[in-house]
Order: structure tokens, then C-alpha cells, then sequence
């Protein structure tokens, strides 16, 4: 019986994992704890900006990165160090009129599990 259920809730946090949404976007605004965003549609949906919003976690990981530039295109992003405080780090405070480009993964309830900030120019 201890096997069965353990196994059980093996598949469900699988499944789980499985399940999270993660996408490249930009931060348009952080307030409290709520992320303002865009992504970009696939361009047979269109390929038009899509402006959403969803809640953090709390304790929510944000980390600083680097690009990966063994895969083609070079699109994901390497998480390097996490950000201290973090989405109440003044690197989300001052955000510019283009937003901040970065990683979101998305839970199944539409809350944001992680946020990895790309490199800055």
C-alpha cells in the first residue's frame, strides 16, 4: 500500500511539472506581487503582442542569467544567480518603456513559480 502511494504522488508531480507553461516575455511592470507582461503569439496565431497579467507565488524564484548559445536560435535563457528579495529587488522597480525580457514558468494555476531575468544591454 505504502508503494501504491508513493508512486501515486510520483505521477502527480510529474504530471505537474509537466504541465508548466515557460515562455520568453517582457516585464512590463511589477506591482506587489502581480507581473505585467507581453509575449508574442506564434505567427499562426497571428504573431501580435499579447499583454497579460498573473500572480506570484510566494517566495518566488527570480534569478539573473546568461544566454545560452549552444542551441539555435539562442532563445533560453541559463539561470546564473538568484536575485536577492526577489521581485521586491530594485531591479523591478526600474523598469524601462520596453519592458525587461525574461523567462516565466507558469504553474497550473496561472501563478508565476520562476522568473529568470535576462542579461541587460
Amino acid at each position: 500500500m505504502k508503494t501504491f502511494v508513493a508512486s501515486a504522488v510520483f505521477a502527480l508531480c510529474i504530471v505537474s511539472i509537466a504541465t508548466a507553461d515557460k515562455f520568453n516575455a517582457y516585464i512590463t511592470k511589477v506591482e506587489d506581487n502581480t507581473v505585467y507582461y507581453k509575449k508574442k503569439l506564434p505567427k499562426a496565431k497571428g504573431g501580435n503582442w499579447l499583454e497579460e497579467k498573473a500572480d506570484a507565488i510566494l517566495g518566488v524564484k527570480t534569478y539573473n542569467s546568461v544566454i545560452n548559445y549552444h542551441d539555435y536560435p539562442p532563445t533560453r535563457l541559463e539561470a546564473t544567480e538568484e536575485i536577492a528579495g526577489g521581485l521586491k529587488n530594485e531591479v523591478f522597480s526600474k523598469i524601462s518603456d520596453k519592458g525587461m525580457f525574461a523567462e516565466l514558468i507558469i504553474n497550473d494555476f496561472g501563478k508565476i513559480t520562476q522568473v529568470v531575468v535576462g542579461p541587460s544591454k
